[in-house]
């Protein structure tokens, strides 16, 4: 797998590895990504709350990686009725088509895959407009079990 020597995000380590010699949670997305055949050529961290989020550049692709059991549950499950409403047509980020929750091997860190949506910081849709969406989102969960 190519990767880039310098990988941002990931506390300035070249090797993608803590300072005691972990393997980061971008390290992780990193490698889950090139099991899949996805050539990671500047992964950028993009938040650090309850799961760790990386967009995987130059693809549009975010990947969510789940560093505490607490939040590996809710991650999964977050895919999970995800997938279920972006196959109903409700307007939603979906997650990369094709792919399911996967363990990276080494650190036993869920990671999901999603596709990456434009963000507009100054768009400010109508209200009607975001009430519509909520309410497709709504219908759409109705039909879920």
């Amino acid at each position: 797998m190519a990767e880039s020597a310098a990988m941002p995000g990931i506390g300035g380590d070249t090797e993608g590895c803590d300072s005691v010699g972990r393997v980061t949670p971008t390290r992780a997305a990193v490698e889950v990504a090139g099991h899949l055949g996805l050539v990671v050529e500047e992964p950028i961290l993009v938040q650090e709350t309850n799961n760790t989020v990386v967009w995987l550049r130059p693809h549009a692709i975010i990947a969510k990686v789940g560093t505490h059991p607490h939040s590996e549950e809710l991650l999964a499950r977050e895919h999970e009725v995800t997938s279920a409403l972006a196959a109903l047509g409700a307007p939603v980020g979906p997650p990369l088509a094709g792919t399911g929750p996967m363990r990276h091997p080494a650190t036993g860190f869920l990671v999901t895959l999603w596709r990456r949506l434009d963000h507009y910081a100054d768009a400010q849709p109508p209200g009607s407009m975001v009430g519509e969406s909520l309410l497709r989102v709504h219908e759409a969960l109705s039909l879920c079990t």
